[in-house]
């Protein structure tokens, strides 16, 4: 009955979605969404394993008014482990607007036109994860000015491209740069049998994709460059081969030529 059991959950997932249209539309205050069916299905969800269904009610949950969902007969339903799910990113944190406008067009236009957020004491950021928004805190406040890692840059380079946060993400691009430059080289024969200097692929398509993605010009120049002192052989093996976009696949293989 496994099938019939996922019509019943794509059914009641269409449900959701289509109860609750605001979700999707841009600038919405989220929070302000009205709870609908929402914890009635989280229920349905729970009591039959719906794991999909679950977790898209618990998505839509963390964007409504925690007062609203308290007063929901169903939320005394939910089981502890997905109630903590939708708290876990109920954290506020007290910052500058003048900080947050210097760094991001998106807060600097929000908190200076006719956006509601001008005025509000609090602006909501439905779906973010508290760590993150934290650590991007970390990164733009010159009181602590932390520095990009490998445990950060990926999150950090979503948030930036958001919030069109410029600087972030140049402090991503630089941090992915030096990691590129730290890849270790050795000496090979090329098939005409002369030496010929090449690079181990280590991260090189995997930042080069990230440089598509995120539109990191300097990071993919370097790595257009890297790759093409990598053997042609292993750039195919690797999995991101394929993510390789057209035009940069024939820089590189016209400098393997050269």
């Amino acid at each position: 009955m496994m099938k019939l059991t996922e019509k019943c959950e794509n059914y009641l997932i269409l449900r959701l979605e289509k109860e609750n249209t605001q979700f999707q539309l841009p600038r919405q205050n989220l929070f302000d969404l009205p709870k609908d069916k929402c914890l009635e299905l989280l229920n349905i969800g729970q009591n039959y394993g719906l794991d999909r269904l679950q977790s898209a009610c618990i998505e839509l949950a963390m964007r409504i008014k925690f007062q609203k969902l308290t007063t929901d007969t169903n939320y005394k339903n939910i089981s502890v482990s997905n109630r903590e799910r939708i708290l876990e990113e109920e954290e506020r944190f007290h910052v500058h607007r003048c900080i947050l406008g210097m760094w991001s067009e998106v807060f600097s236009t929000m908190f200076t036109s006719l956006f509601k957020e001008k005025t509000d004491e609090e602006v909501p950021l439905p779906g973010k994860k508290s760590a993150e928004i934290k650590e991007m805190l970390l990164v733009i406040y010159p009181t602590s000015a932390k520095p990009i890692d490998g445990s950060n840059y990926a999150f950090l380079l979503d948030l930036a491209k958001e919030y069109m946060m410029t600087k972030v993400t140049e402090k991503c691009e630089k941090y992915l740069i030096d990691r590129l430059g730290s890849a270790i080289s050795f000496q090979g024969r090329c098939k005409c049998g002369n030496k010929r200097n090449y690079v181990r692929k280590e991260d090189c398509l995997d930042l080069l994709v990230i440089a598509q993605n995120y539109g990191l010009d300097r990071l993919e120049t370097a790595c257009i460059e890297r790759a093409k002192k990598i053997q042609f052989a292993e750039l195919k093996n690797d999995t991101n081969f394929d993510k390789i976009c057209a035009s940069n696949y024939r820089k590189i293989v016209e400098g393997m030529l050269l």
